[in-house]
């Protein structure tokens, strides 16, 4: 599909509104991101203003409400995984002809005020993002005689997410969003850490099919650029796949646990890593079950495809 192009594997998973939402709320996290109404996040096509534009970009426009207001923001996402020296540019121009197209499809009529922009240049590259964040910054400077000459030199600014800049102690602390978790396996070097976070994403997000597909691609491709290779089939497989590769090494845990409560809390953590969180019914069976019932339960637990074949 999309394999060791980050570029495109990215623009896959942003296709995906709760990608949109998690990255809004999660890594940009403003004051303002709290007042979008995300049920109204809309995808809009972009291939009339690709025609336009020479050089085509991977590029995603969404339309969304703000909550209680009338207008709205259109996001525009850009994925680098080099620095664009002229990125402001190519952001100024690429604005004006979407709005220019918004205008000539009737969308915004004469007295009507244009809907807000936020662009936005996300960056997964080695090296720091160096490139200006403003378009004003690539104009000469205007001497001091001329002050007044400022006003009509253009501007306009995206904000940037720097993948290489970001702390992935602090990313890992979010750890019910999933784009920061992925964020956090980017930065971190240790690729035994990098199995263990990858596991706690597919956690959440074990329930969307589309998403863990794209996740596979990125991830394999993450690992390769690091120097070690993993086959699609083992990834495919997440219940192996999560067992072998949990958050915590909690089969250890379970085989050092003296104490019935602490066999009883790390089983638990290990069906829950497989199935997902349980009911209060199988909570209370595991509870209520001896030793020798979870020493059992342990080895099948490996092989059981689903709970219910666990406890027969």
């Amino acid at each position: 599909m999309t394999k060791n192009n980050p570029d495109l594997i990215f623009k896959e998973l942003f296709k995906v509104k709760a990608a949109v939402t998690d990255l809004l709320v999660h890594i940009i996290g403003k004051d303002w991101a709290n007042y979008i109404d995300y049920d109204t996040l809309e995808l809009q096509p972009t291939e009339l203003i690709h025609k336009r534009f020479k050089k085509r970009i991977t590029d995603l426009v969404y339309k969304v409400k703000i909550k209680d207001e009338l207008f709205y923001i259109i996001i525009i996402i850009e994925f680098q995984a080099a620095i664009d020296h002229f990125m402001a540019l190519r952001i100024n121009t690429y604005t004006s002809l979407l709005l220019e197209q918004l205008v000539k499809i009737d969308k915004i009529k004469p007295g009507e005020k244009l809907p807000l922009m936020l662009p936005i240049v996300f960056y997964n590259g080695v090296k720091r993002w160096t490139a200006p964040i403003t378009l004003k910054e690539h104009f000469h400077d205007v001497p001091d005689k001329f002050q007044d000459f400022k006003k009509y030199i253009p501007d306009i600014e995206y904000l940037l997410i720097d993948l290489s800049q970001l702390d992935a102690t602090e990313l890992l602390k979010n750890d019910k969003s999933f784009i920061s978790l992925m964020a956090a396996i980017e930065t971190t070097k240790d690729i035994d850490k990098n199995y263990e976070i990858y596991a706690k994403v597919v956690q959440l997000i074990q329930n969307s099919e589309h998403i863990l597909s794209i996740l596979r691609d990125w991830f394999r491709m993450i690992l390769s650029y690091k120097g070690r290779e993993v086959s699609l089939d083992e990834l495919k497989n997440e219940e192996s796949f999560m067992i072998k590769h949990k958050p915590v090494n909690v089969v250890e845990e379970y085989k050092q646990a003296g104490r019935h409560e602490g066999k009883y809390e790390t089983f638990l953590k290990l069906i829950n890593i497989k199935f997902g969180k349980v009911n209060h019914q199988i909570e209370d069976k595991i509870k209520a079950a001896s030793n020798d019932d979870l020493d059992k339960w342990l080895e099948g637990l490996m092989t059981a495809s689903r709970i219910e074949d666990l406890f027969k």
